[in-house]
């Protein structure tokens, strides 16, 4: 379920916590909401919202065909490697 946002405003309040987050997924799309808009961000916002690119929790034009459209949320370690290998 991808949650929608009304404003640049509500997601900032979700992702930087101001506003509580109904649950993680809440929460990672209010970054991907940041990120889909373009929004202009702090340097650790930045910083945080790469991490979280380099960690497969947000969709971009560069990972989406690797990640096949859904991004590694809450995935461990073996939830990863199980995924993998049913790829080969």
């Amino acid at each position: 379920m991808a949650y929608q946002f009304a404003s640049v405003k509500e997601a900032l309040s979700v992702a930087r916590g101001k506003c509580q987050a109904v649950d993680v997924d809440h929460y990672y799309d209010a970054w991907q909401y940041l990120y889909d808009h373009n929004h202009p961000l702090s340097e650790s916002d930045t910083l945080y919202i790469n991490k979280l690119i380099c960690d497969g929790m947000i969709l971009t034009p560069e990972n989406i065909d690797e990640l096949k459209g859904v991004p590694y949320r809450g995935a461990h370690a073996y939830g990863v490697m199980a995924r993998l290998e049913s790829d080969e």
